[in-house]
């Protein structure tokens, strides 16, 4: 579908308009009121919740020319805009705050772009995403295909949002609390003996033997993650790294004080 052609043409009220083809995006006279009367339907057809708030981030799926992104400036004020296009020269005219392209070549990157805009845009209130509905009928595999990735990356998104209100003051309390007790500890890093650093990773069952057959040779740091299997092993850590505030992360600390 690259090749279909876009060609830029003037509205009855000498606005610039687009068709696809032979098919055109936007209404032939008043296309912002078009946009927004499209707009208000959508809301209208959207489950309502009492809690919902105005939105600081809307993203337009399937976005043309000027009028959908002004009609969603007019309903939306003080929301950044995504918009999404699937015809390289409506993205390369965008008036969106932040424009994304998509397409059957982007499928592997497109998220990642669209993952960094979202961080960009600091939506806290909400997030609202409008459909073009005749970009989304010209284009209906990439429809698709966009839909599914952008659900996976808001998830995501939202999820790492609920992470940072709920343990973000307990991680900078930790991070200056570590800095002030390693200062205790200077003595690690100016003795004689190497630091050998343990994670839970794949190779630590490897390394284990030697570790425990020279272990008064080196200083031992681990990871609170690698306790047990530190411990199980007989190696004790001069010192065990926690940060993660996490219900489940600090289960992990009872490998500190017990083991098999």
């Amino acid at each position: 579908m690259s090749d279909q052609r876009c060609t830029l043409l003037y509205s009855q009220d000498k606005l610039v308009s687009c068709k696809i083809d032979d098919r055109l995006l936007h209404s032939r006279h008043r296309g912002q009121e078009e946009a927004l009367r499209i707009f208000n339907t959508q809301n209208e057809n959207q489950t309502k919740d009492k809690n919902d708030t105005e939105p600081s981030l809307v993203i337009l799926l399937g976005a043309s020319l000027h009028f959908d992104v002004d009609a969603l400036r007019s309903l939306y004020p003080s929301a950044s805009i995504i918009g999404i296009y699937f015809h390289k020269d409506l993205y390369d005219r965008s008036k969106a705050d932040i424009p994304l392209f998509y397409d059957e070549t982007s499928t592997d990157i497109f998220p990642r772009l669209l993952g960094r805009a979202l961080r960009k845009s600091e939506a806290q209130s909400g997030i609202k995403v409008h459909l073009w509905p005749v970009s989304t009928q010209i284009w209906k595999e990439r429809t698709q295909g966009c839909l599914e990735s952008m659900q996976q990356c808001i998830q995501l998104y939202l999820a790492e949002q609920k992470t940072q209100k709920t343990f973000l003051s307990q991680w900078l309390r930790n991070a200056f609390f570590h800095y002030l007790f390693l200062n205790s500890y200077q003595e690690i890093q100016q003795g004689s003996k190497p630091i050998v650093l343990a994670s839970a990773g794949p190779t630590l069952n490897h390394f284990l033997p030697q570790l425990l057959q020279k272990r008064d040779t080196y200083y031992l740091v681990g990871v609170s993650s690698a306790l047990r299997c530190l411990r199980d092993a007989g190696l004790d850590p001069d010192l065990v790294l926690h940060q993660d505030a996490s219900y489940y992360a600090r289960k992990l600390l009872f490998f500190a004080f017990n083991s098999k």
